[in-house]
């Protein structure tokens, strides 16, 4: 299926594709007013994802399947163990580190020498993981006796606690068009900042709700847009990811629509209120 685009939107894809899309660096709202020039042809675009369909959630057409070590079940508890512990495991990584720096063949590490101190803590703990667990598989032996009673013997014995496992993740494939392409998949939508100069050239920047510096740049870049949108309106191009990985074109508003959720979260803006006043409200799409 052929998919067509707005002429603008495929100018941004051109630049972005071949290097030449430029990013915004305000880091205020003040900043941003002062200096932006606001003769660019400003727009932005909203895209939201819908979750996969049920039928391809394992099929490598549509997700990367990644093999997976958690290394053995006897590890794994081990690891538990020392979650539960850490003050312990902390003090006895850091005795056995001091013990074994006396040793001839470690007192030559400098303190300042990481990458060779990282190397020796990694088998410090290797060790204290090996000395540990005959006391792990003691605790398992008692939780197979509590599980299984008088038939937890015969659960024990078809158990491998010393096999290697492998797992398979599934990460969803986002091959959407430059800059879009470059999705956080904490988010199940982001708003993209766009601005065209008199040169032709493009600048823009992103926001979202998948980490601190996405939602500061939804704050500080949708104010500023709403400033913008009342001296002169910008047009909004609502996308969508769809269940079956297609990057659609939804519609064009011919004024900002913005998403609300966390548009004042991470910056505060005092006059939010009334920067907003006008600003078409996306429902939620999460």
């Amino acid at each position: 299926m052929k998919i067509t685009f707005p002429k603008i939107i495929n100018e941004v894809i051109t630049s972005a594709t071949i290097g030449k899309l430029k990013t915004f660096h305000y880091q205020s709202l003040e900043d941003a007013l002062e200096c932006i020039d606001r003769s660019m042809e400003f727009f932005t675009a909203h895209v939201h994802t819908d979750w996969l369909d049920d039928d391809i959630k394992r099929d490598e057409r549509f997700v990367d399947k990644q093999e997976f070590h958690p290394g053995t079940p006897l590890e794994q508890k081990t690891q538990y163990y020392w979650l539960k512990h850490q003050d312990e495991h902390f003090e006895r990584i850091d005795a056995r580190m001091a013990e074994w720096r006396r040793k001839p063949e470690y007192q030559h590490i400098p303190d300042n020498d990481y990458s060779a101190l990282s190397r020796l803590k990694d088998k410090v703990i290797n060790e204290l993981n090996l000395e540990i667990q005959p006391q792990i598989i003691e605790f398992l032996k008692q939780e197979y006796q509590h599980m299984y009673k008088d038939q937890w013997e015969k659960h024990w014995n078809d158990e491998d606690f010393f096999k290697e496992r492998i797992e398979y993740r599934y990460y969803r494939k986002y091959e959407m068009p430059n800059p879009f392409k470059y999705w956080d998949d904490r988010n199940t939508w982001q708003q993209f900042y766009f601005a065209k100069d008199s040169q032709g050239d493009f600048y823009y920047q992103r926001g979202g709700s998948g980490s601190s510096d996405q939602r500061f740049c939804h704050c500080i870049y949708g104010h500023l847009y709403a400033v913008i949108n009342e001296e002169k309106p910008l047009q909004t191009y609502f996308f969508k990811y769809d269940s079956r990985n297609r990057f659609l074109l939804e519609r064009k508003e011919k004024s900002l629509w913005l998403n609300f959720h966390d548009l004042m979260t991470n910056c505060y803006i005092r006059e939010s209120d009334e920067i907003l006043k006008n600003v078409h409200k996306i429902e939620r799409t999460w």
